[in-house]
């Protein structure tokens, strides 16, 4: 891969992307497991970094199907079920974020505990906003952007 020229097709280089993020998640997720006994923090961060190549996969796809100019189906058949998991994400999402918040402040927590959190915290504050727009998007019938 050239690094992704104006010259290469995008989808291309999509696909090549999603293969690189494959292959990165099970080299991560394996070196994690591996060293988990001797670097239990380390590998932990080397996991969760996995989940995200598998996230990034995921919405590599997505990005090929839009620009394959792939017409979806609406999803008004699936919207309350959509809204039902969305509000209990985002219930979930405060609770955790209040949990974590103050578990930072308990003296027990060590520098690797609070680094831990704080990724936590960052994701979970992320997905908040991500779920909040999605939810303005379905309900309020706002422009979604991120």
């Amino acid at each position: 891969m050239s690094g992704g020229t104006s010259s290469e097709n995008p989808v291309e280089v999509i696909n090549k992307l999603i293969g690189i993020e494959r292959e990165l998640a099970r080299e991560l997720r394996e070196l994690g497991y591996e060293i988990m006994q001797v670097k239990p923090t380390i590998a932990t961060l080397l996991i969760a970094m996995s989940y995200d190549c598998d996230k990034h996969t995921v919405m590599l796809e997505s990005l090929r199907r839009i620009l394959s100019l792939v017409i979806e189906v609406p999803i008004k058949h699936l919207a309350d079920k959509l809204m039902a998991i969305i509000e209990k994400h985002r219930a979930y999402e405060e609770m955790s974020i209040k949990f974590l918040e103050g578990l930072l402040n308990n003296p027990v927590i060590t520098k690797e505990g609070k680094l831990i959190i704080n990724l936590i915290l960052e994701d979970e504050r992320r997905h908040h906003e991500i779920l909040t727009r999605i939810h303005q998007a379905l309900v309020e019938g706002k422009e979604f952007y991120i």
